[in-house]
């Protein structure tokens, strides 16, 4: 079926324009469907691909949700979850549709984050195609450090209540983290993804037993929502967004779960099922979990939770989950710093470059999060910087560059979450600067006592 040059893009169906080999000097091009574009013989069923996407959504940042409610208010925090939550899926999809669309015009079987910012940049510079690629990898590289961050100090922060208040051993956050800055380093050695994936299994069984217990305790303490404040201070909404935003991000994971479905056409209803769980989850740990500690949530809600046997217990189970989804954090900027160190240094020793590299992540994650030891600012500076800017500003600036002939209506949509993406960076962090300086003017906030 011929058709007009100008390649154009039905966002409902995704049906696309692919283009031929040339012949006899013109070029031919046809609709064809994604179903009949890609190879899918070792492809994930819609259930897989669906707990694929909760699994990769669901973080510790859930465990933020009740403090960033109280930084919103009891009424406006769940609805500002809400709509959050349908920015981030929206933006989601607007990745996953620009993919589609350099696929087609590039005769590519799928591609992923960077390779959509690459080609973005060589339509407008095509010199500059790397320039684009390696601000994306950058971007997620700084993401997923910054998980690996919330996640090392999640457990040093746990650890340091569980043995202070049980142990008499009580040393500050700092000391902690530089007590498993060593054991860090030894598991990250590991480098077999099947032994990853052990890692992860063990995780999930202990995060789904801790979230049982966690929503357990919230509905035997919970209070009175009359008694709390509708609408938090203004000055509190940028901690709040940051914090929301960082536990919903997970478009680094997006592209490649949408280029391994079995039927990419089932992706989109897929992605919003999985997504409407997850922000079920969110809302509910969220409200619920204000409800539970009021004013007094701290960074995790896992530090709310008392001193008896069974928080004990919990603390323990969600810690060593954490622990281990260290490992599969950090797998994403090992392997980037590893190729490119590979990519621009001379040939041998590639054992003690991936040493050094392993290493280095390590320590740079560990000073991140001895810095500030204040679990709640930490979560808001990653969310207000670079959560922010992969999963709400980018992938509409991509849009806006990967479709041609955009409609007016989607362009003004476009440029209005990219304004909004922007006002959590620029907002979200100063007043997270703010109060991080402030921090340390009170040293007894700053040893991570909270």
């Amino acid at each position: 079926m011929e058709s007009s040059p100008t390649r154009t893009v039905n966002a409902d169906d995704y049906v696309l324009l692919a283009t031929d080999e040339p012949q006899d000097g013109k070029t031919k091009e046809k609709l064809v469907t994604i179903t009949e574009y890609r190879d899918h013989e070792h492809a994930t069923s819609d259930f897989e691909t669906l707990l694929h996407i909760v699994k990769a959504t669901i973080g510790s940042g859930i465990l933020n949700l009740p403090a960033a409610v109280r930084n919103a208010g009891v009424v406006v925090g769940p609805i500002g979850l809400l709509l959050v939550a349908i920015v981030a899926v929206h933006c989601e999809h607007l990745l996953v549709i620009s993919s589609r669309a350099w696929c087609r015009v590039r005769g590519k079987n799928s591609m992923d984050f960077a390779d959509v910012g690459e080609q973005c940049m060589i339509k407008y510079y095509p010199k500059k195609g790397w320039l684009g690629r390696f601000l994306v990898n950058l971007c997620l590289m700084f993401a997923q450090i910054g998980f690996c961050c919330v996640y090392m100090l999640f457990v040093c922060r746990n650890l340091q209540q569980i043995f202070a208040n049980n142990a008499d051993f009580n040393v500050d956050t700092k000391i902690w983290i530089l007590l498993l800055w060593p054991v860090y380093i030894l598991l990250s050695m590991i480098k077999n993804l099947d032994r990853l994936a052990w890692l992860s299994f063990i995780s999930n069984i202990l995060m789904v037993t801790s979230f049982i217990c966690i929503f357990v305790h919230i509905f035997e303490t919970i209070h009175n929502p009359l008694y709390l404040p509708a609408v938090a201070p203004a000055r509190d909404l940028p901690l709040f967004f940051a914090a929301a935003i960082f536990a919903s991000e997970s478009i680094g994971l997006i592209l490649p779960l949408e280029n391994e479905i079995r039927n990419p056409k089932r992706f989109p209803s897929l992605l919003n099922l999985g997504m409407a769980f997850v922000t079920l989850l969110y809302i509910s740990m969220g409200f619920f979990g204000y409800l539970s500690c009021t004013n007094q949530c701290k960074g995790s809600i896992t530090l709310n939770l008392g001193e008896t046997g069974f928080s004990v217990a919990v603390r323990v189970m969600m810690s060593t989950s954490i622990f281990l989804t260290f490992f599969i954090q950090a797998y994403v900027p090992f392997t980037l710093l590893e190729s490119w160190v590979a990519n621009y240094t001379s040939e041998g020793h590639e054992k003690l470059k991936s040493f050094v590299v392993r290493v280095g992540v390590v320590t740079i994650t560990a000073l991140l999060a001895s810095t500030v030891p204040h679990l709640e600012y930490v979560i808001g500076l990653f969310g207000a910087t670079t959560s922010t800017t992969l999963s709400i500003t980018l992938p509409p600036l991509l849009h806006c560059m990967s479709i041609p002939n955009i409609s007016k209506i989607s362009l003004a949509k476009n440029i209005a979450i990219i304004l909004f993406g922007f006002l959590v960076n620029i907002i979200g962090t100063m007043v997270l600067i703010e109060k991080i300086i402030n921090l340390y003017k009170q040293p007894a906030l700053l040893s991570g006592k909270e």
